[in-house]
Parts: structure tokens; sequence; C-alpha cells
């Protein structure tokens, strides 16, 4: 594992467009509320060419910019089915989640899209003029903008300041201009109109519904709640660096790791608490102080036809710490690196490695063979396995632990020679076999437990929880240090005729994106 110094993140909505942040996802559930609004006056627009318009407030860094480039993104992609992920989908797509209806309404409607345009009257006058029968969506961006008020009453820059000595005077010949607008070029249009000044957005509304009632509402864009907040930072995060939200905490000093966590508890911005997590990990020491963090554990059991364990290679990940070797079983435990020669991913390779430590176990055919004929003797060493130290355990108390398990291992009924060929010449129907006891030893193997979304590890020994801050007794280090702990421990299992790197490789190349996966999308 490197050490960094930052993370890349996207401080503004317009800088989503670059190729950098192609991965950043926009959750859609925070904004329900006002995507089921502009459902509504969309509907009545289309279905009663009335003209309707709202104006979105929200503060800044609130993701107002987002919302108005996310409806205009999404309207322009053509999508085989319906996409929840979609806002247009959401909006048009009705009860049922028609994708019918999306596409007929997305063929017959246009969206223009106006910011720092003071010439937008006329643009949007021109645009309308050859879309007359059409539904049509305009959305102005920063509202509160000299350009939204100047361009409606299309005047030049000394008569505008001298218009602005008087607000109110302002306001009303702008709502004058902006009802005669929805009356006459732009009557059966849907006007999204969003700002972050409140006094703008007040009086812009007052003075317009003054003159047409309830032409014009106001709706606060919504924002989501903690655990909402703490997902969406930790995901992207996820998706867009070799480095996990986990890992920036963990390396974290003290003041850092509770200056995130009071940003994920408070009203703070998406880029504000994007902030704080860069923070804490550009603030960290270069090396870790001390001993490594505990990370979760995954034990990937394989089931080798070899006579003798000790004398099995595998170089696919790197230089391990070899915990026992014995005739019947070798295991060794890697860290930092791991899973860079199999996803092909360096990023993600990196992601998995810094919160994932991964233990090799060969068991030889010695333990092959007990498991297929006596497996209640094979329990004994799988339950052996359930162990996971972590890093504060006393070196002395690491070393009696696999000290008795060599022992244990001895004391077993184990055949020094088993015949296994029928076993062995099964091909790809050996997974039957072998699973069929573990079945018998653990009811739950093969079962979902929540943890890991739609993927299933063979067997579960504790369940994965993403990273959070928000389980934290109180706002101190030492809480949060408890709250964030990686405590996750699985077992997956391989039957390998021919053990070798490439074997090993071609069967996590499978399995390993889905805990890639697990990390990005929770």
């Amino acid at each position: 594992m490197q050490d960094y110094y930052g993370i890349r993140y996207p401080d503004r909505a317009e800088n989503l467009e670059e190729s950098i942040f192609a991965n950043y996802e926009v959750y859609l559930d925070p904004w329900t509320p006002i995507v089921k609004k502009i459902a509504q006056l969309y509907e009545g627009m289309a279905v009663r060419n009335a003209t309707e318009a709202v104006v979105i407030f929200g503060d800044q860094g609130s993701g107002k910019t987002l919302f108005a480039r996310k409806i205009v993104h999404d309207f322009g992609l053509q999508e085989e089915g319906y996409n929840s992920k979609n806002i247009w989908h959401r909006v048009t797509g009705g009860l049922y989640h028609s994708i019918k209806i999306v596409e007929n309404t997305q063929v017959n409607t246009d969206i223009l899209h106006i910011e720092d345009d003071d010439k937008w009257r006329s643009t949007l006058a021109n645009w309308a003029s050859s879309r007359a029968h059409r539904h049509r969506i305009v959305i102005a961006d920063n509202a509160e903008r000299t350009y939204f008020i100047q361009g409606l009453l299309e005047v030049g820059n000394p008569e505008y300041i001298d218009m602005q000595r008087d607000p109110g005077s302002l306001y009303k010949r702008a709502a004058e201009r902006f009802v005669q607008l929805c009356r006459t070029t732009l009557r059966g249009s849907l006007f999204i109109i969003l700002t972050n000044n409140a006094d703008f957005a007040l009086n812009l509304v007052e003075e317009t519904n003054n003159q047409h009632i309830d032409l014009l509402t106001i709706e606060v864009l919504p924002q989501p709640g903690n655990v909402e907040k703490e997902m969406i930072v930790r995901t992207n995060i996820n998706k867009l660096n070799p480095i996990s939200y986990w890992f920036c905490l963990d390396r974290a000093g003290r003041e850092a790791k509770v200056e995130v966590h009071n940003a994920i508890k408070s009203n703070q911005t998406y880029p504000s608490t994007f902030r704080a997590v860069n923070n804490a990990i550009s603030s960290a020491e270069r090396t870790r102080m001390g001993r490594p963090a505990g990370q979760n554990l995954l034990d990937f059991i394989v089931f080798a036809n070899s006579s003798d364990a000790r004398g099995e290679s595998i170089s696919l990940f790197g230089e391990g710490e070899e915990r026992l070797s014995n005739r019947h079983i070798k295991i060794v435990q890697f860290r930092d690196g791991w899973a860079s020669q199999i996803l092909g991913d360096a990023n993600k390779s990196s992601l998995l490695a810094c919160e994932w430590n991964l233990r090799l176990v060969i068991c030889g055919n010695s333990i092959v063979d007990l498991l297929l004929n006596n497996t209640k003797h094979a329990q004994i060493i799988f339950d052996q396995l359930k162990t996971a130290h972590t890093p504060g355990t006393q070196i002395a108390t690491r070393e009696e632990y696999w000290k008795s398990f060599g022992d244990s291992l001895e004391a077993l009924p184990l055949s020094e020679s088993p015949d296994l060929t029928a076993f062995w010449s099964l091909g790809a129907r050996r997974s039957v076999e072998y699973e069929s006891k573990l079945k018998q030893i653990y009811p739950d193997f093969d079962k979902a437990t929540g943890g890991f979304l739609t993927y299933r590890p063979d067997l579960t020994i504790k369940d994965y929880e993403p990273c959070t801050v928000l389980n934290a007794v109180n706002a101190t280090s030492d809480a949060i240090n408890a709250s964030i702990k990686r405590q996750a421990h699985v077992f997956e299992f391989t039957a390998v005729n021919a053990l070798s790197d490439q074997a090993l490789k071609t069967y996590l190349e499978v399995k390993l994106p889905n805990y890639v996966a697990v990390m990005q999308n929770q």
C-alpha cells in the first residue's frame, strides 16, 4: 500500500464533466420530493398545455447545479429499460416505471439549459419558435446572478445598475416580463429556476404571483440525512480512489477524525464533507506509527491435489507471512498489494487490499480426504480458521495458537496417502462433492447475509459492515475508532487439481470484483 496525501473528489458540480470523475455516482433518493414535484408540473404542462414554473432554493454546495445538470444529462441518454438512477425516468416514468412512457415523453420534449447569458430571452424566443407544438423545459441555473433579471428585462448594464437602486420596482418589472413570457412566447412550458439567494427567490415568487396567482412556487432542495450523506461520500470516495473512506479515517489524526464526524453529522455540504475527509488523509503521517490497522479477512481455502502442502509455492499474492506449514496444510497471510496481479485495475486492487487481508490456506489430499469421508473431524480444522487475530494480539499468543492448530491436525485421523483419483477426475463437478460436505458442517454455507449486498461468499463468519462514524457513542477519536473497526471474515473455497498461480488467478478474477462492488455500492 502506498501512502497518499489526498483523495480525488469533485469540489464543484461542473468538475463532474472531467474524465477523472466518470465513476462518480449521483444518488437520487434524497431528491425524491423535488423530483415528484417536477413530475407533477411536467404532467400539468404536457396534459393541459399549462405554463408551470418553480423556483428551487438551496444553499451554496447543496447540489443545485448538480441537480440541473443531472436532468439535462439523463434526458439525453438512450437506455433500453427503466433506470431508477436516471432522473428523467423518475420524472416521467409514472407509477409503473414504464419505459414506454419515458420514451414517448422524451421524443416529444426539448430542454434548454441557460446560465450566465444576459441575452437568454432572445435565445429562448428563437429556440421556442421552432418548437411550438412540443413540450419545453427551461432550466435556469444560478438565477440570482445578474444575467437572469437583466436578460428578462432586456436592458443594458447602465440601465440595469440604475434599476437596482429600487429592488422593489426591479422585481415587479421582472415579474411582469416573466408573466408576459409565460403567457405568450413560452406558453405551455415548464420553467425550473435554481438559486442560492433566498431574497431573490422570495421576491420573484411574490411579485410573480401578485400578477398571476400560483404561477410560480418555491421549493427547497431536499438534503440527505446523516446516514444517506455518509453513504454518498463513502461510496464515491471508494469509486474514485485507490484508497477507501475507511483508510482515510484510520490513518487520520485524532482531530481530523473528529472533523469528519462533525461534517457528517452537521449540515455541511458535500464539498465541505469531502474536504474534511481529504484533510484527514492529507494530514496523516506518511508512515503509520505502531502496529498496522485491523482489517477484514478473506480466507481463501484451496483444496489441492498435493501429498505435501509444504512444497506448494504460490507467488501470485507477493510476499506473505507464513503462519503454519506441514504436510497437511500451508497457511500464509498477505497484506498490502496482494490483489494487484488479479483485478487488472490498479485503483480497485489497491482499494480492496487496503481493507482486506488475504489468508491463503492450502489443504493437501489428507485434509480433502478427511472432509469427504470424516466430515465431523474436518470441521475441527475449519473451526480453527474462524480465529482471526487482531494486530494488537501479542506475538506469544499467536505463536501458541498456531502451535496448537498444528498439534490438533496431527491428532486427527489423517490418511498419509489417500486415493482421491475419482474425486480429482470429476473436473468442475468436484465442487458438488465438497460443497455438500461443507453444508453438513455449516448450514449457512452459501447463504446471503445482507452485508455483501447480492453477493454470497461461500461462508460468512462475520458479516461485512460499511464504514461509518455515525455509530460512535460520542465525538471523540477513541469512539470513532471503535465505530469504524474492520471485522468482516469470510471463507471462499475452491479445489484445484494442478495448483498454480494461473489457476488461482482465474478463480479469483471472478470472485474479487464482488468484494470491490460491496465497498463501492453501500
